[in-house]
This record gives structure tokens, C-alpha cells and sequence, in this order.
């Protein structure tokens, strides 16, 4: 029997034991990780049951950042029951819209004004209290890797010379010294469109799972440099300017736009790798029909910045050899 339909069914065996009679699991999806979603009704109630496998999926860290998120007073999941040990949990149901079911070019500002004071509360909340990992040097360049391993190698078979390589290891280095500069905060980590959901037109954040303390400009670059939507560019660093103006007075408009390009640079560098390797080694073809939002998002950095880091060329090089290759 695949293993798949075996763990579906040891879920549905622990949730009709939760409920004492037989449940009707519907799966409604997966997402860029190994976990499992599936929705039942019991006596007129819907739930969510998450089958994450705990040999991949780190299930005793989401149930507490929801408790540590609801806490804080910021609108999330809230998990009713969990079996650590299987990899089983059952969920409250936020219903089916997400944020990028919603927003639109007239609507974009003020879902993102209204999301604005969330990061600045997600970043308030006592990070001691929570085990969760601080972004270092290591971590920085693995994810960074992706772009090369994934990108480059795997999905268009580009070998770079050794000055290319030269070239790129010199980029990646000084981007990731500029992004450990950064102060640094709770961050999502994956704060997007499709992990944001309105329920009773409230704004609710998912898929939390991989935070840790990294820049804190880190969830705002996310969120409005967002890998499946694109917006005027000037409208994104206006954005990011109030965000500044209400919550980091303090630092200069210049150095600011500096770290909210640096974190967004970082990310869409790690995405790029990680949409391929979606497709590649998971099977995911569909986050590929992303990856030229996330190629946008490098470039325009990369233009920006040609004067003070004349280093980042390579990037835009680098993702020219594959539009070389795609015509």
C-alpha cells in the first residue's frame, strides 16, 4: 500500500477515535512542504486534519507559535488536538480565502496597511520565550545555495566558469554580510498572498512553521515584494517607508530601503532555487509559472544597487544565461 494512502489512513483512525464515530476525510491540499491538509464536518462543524510527517515537519514548534501567535493577539489557526509522535493534528477551519483570492491593484494598499502593525506585533512577541533558531552566517549562504544548486545546475544545466564562480561567491558574500547587519527580529519567514487567509474578513497568518529571528525588514519584503504578485515599484517602497516612519523613526529613509531591498534580495535569491527544486525533486511543476516574478525581483536590485555594489552584475548575468537557454 503507498505510504500516502497508509498515513491518510492512521489519520482518519486517530480522528475517529478523537470523535468516537467515522470520519470523511476530503483532501484539499498540499503545499511546498510534505504536509497534508483535509477537511471533515462533524455535527455541522469543520475542521482541518494536517498530516505532517515528524520526520520532516517539526509539529511540536507550530503548535507552540500558534499559542505564542494568539497570545500576542494576532489572528491564526488555532490547533485543537496533535499526536507528536504520528505526525497527526486537528485544526480549527478558516475557511477557503486566502489573501491572493482578494487583492487586487485597487484593493493591494490597504490589505498591506492593515497587515503592516501585524508584522510590528509578530516582532514584539518575547522571541526568548520561543525555540526558534537566529538566522547566522551558515544558514544565510545555504539558503543562497539554491539559487546555483537548483537554478543554475539542476533546472538549466549551467556550468559557470571559475570566474563566474568567483564572481557569484564574491555577490553572495556581500549580500549576506549586509543581511546579518540587519537588526534583526521574529520573522515569519514566509509571510506572502497564499499564507494569509480572511475568515469573517479578518486577517489571519498560516504556515508560520519556519520562523526564526532575521532581519526586520525581512517580513515587510516579503509581504509586498511577494514571489506571485507584482505591484508598482514605487508603491512597494512607499510602503515600506510608512512602515519605517511609524515603527523604525529612527533609521535614516536611505538606510532603510537598503535593508528592505538586501532581505528581499536574499529571499527571491533562496526562491528561485527553491521553486526549482519544487518541481525537480517534489514534483511541484506549478511554482515554476512564479519564477519570473522572483527573477524581477533580483534584477531590479541588482539595477538599483549597480553603482555602490557593482558586485550584484552577476546575478543579472547569471539569470541571462537562462533566458538564453529558454528561447
Amino acid at each position: 500500500m503507498p505510504q500516502l494512502l497508509q498515513r491518510q489512513q492512521a489519520l482518519n483512525h486517530w480522528l475517529n477515535q478523537h470523535f468516537a464515530e467515522q470520519i470523511d476525510l476530503q483532501l484539499i491540499s498540499g503545499d511546498a512542504s510534505f504536509r497534508r491538509y483535509f477537511r471533515f464536518k462533524h455535527q455541522q462543524t469543520s475542521y482541518i486534519a494536517v498530516d505532517a510527517p515528524p520526520e520532516h515537519e517539526n509539529n511540536p514548534l507550530f503548535v507552540e507559535l500558534s499559542c505564542a501567535l494568539q497570545q500576542s493577539q494576532i489572528n491564526t489557526v488555532e490547533v485543537l488536538s496533535h499526536n507528536y509522535q504520528m505526525g497527526f493534528m486537528l485544526l480549527a477551519d478558516l475557511g477557503d480565502v486566502h489573501l491572493v483570492d482578494r487583492i487586487n491593484q485597487h484593493n493591494y494598499q490597504n490589505y498591506y496597511l492593515q497587515l503592516l502593525p501585524i508584522i510590528h506585533q509578530l516582532q514584539l512577541m518575547p522571541s526568548s520565550e520561543l525555540a526558534i533558531a537566529c538566522y547566522d552566517e551558515t544558514f544565510c549562504q545555504f539558503e543562497m545555495s539554491l539559487f546555483h544548486d537548483w537554478f543554475l545546475h539542476k533546472q538549466y544545466a549551467i556550468e559557470l566558469s571559475p570566474k563566474q564562480t568567483e564572481q557569484l561567491t564574491l555577490a553572495l558574500n556581500t549580500i549576506s554580510q549586509l543581511f546579518l547587519q540587519i537588526p534583526q527580529v521574529n520573522v515569519h519567514r514566509d509571510l506572502h498572498c497564499k499564507n494569509i487567509m480572511l475568515y469573517d474578513e479578518q486577517i489571519n497568518l498560516i504556515d508560520f512553521q519556519g520562523m526564526m529571528l532575521g532581519p526586520c525588514t525581512y517580513d515587510l519584503a516579503s509581504l509586498l515584494k511577494d514571489c506571485y504578485l507584482l505591484w508598482p515599484q514605487s508603491q512597494v517602497d512607499e510602503l515600506a517607508q510608512k512602515y519605517r516612519a511609524e515603527y523604525y523613526p529612527q533609521v535614516s529613509a536611505d538606510t532603510w530601503q537598503l535593508w528592505f531591498d538586501i532581505a528581499g534580495l536574499q529571499r527571491h535569491i533562496k526562491c528561485a532555487g527553491i521553486f526549482c527544486r519544487l518541481k525537480l525533486r517534489d514534483n511541484k511543476a506549478g511554482y515554476l509559472q512564479y519564477l519570473p516574478n522572483v527573477l524581477h525581483y533580483i534584477q531590479q536590485v541588482c539595477t538599483r544597487y549597480q553603482q555602490t555594489y557593482p558586485e550584484f552584475k552577476i546575478l543579472s548575468e547569471c539569470i541571462a544565461l537562462t533566458e538564453e537557454l529558454a528561447e
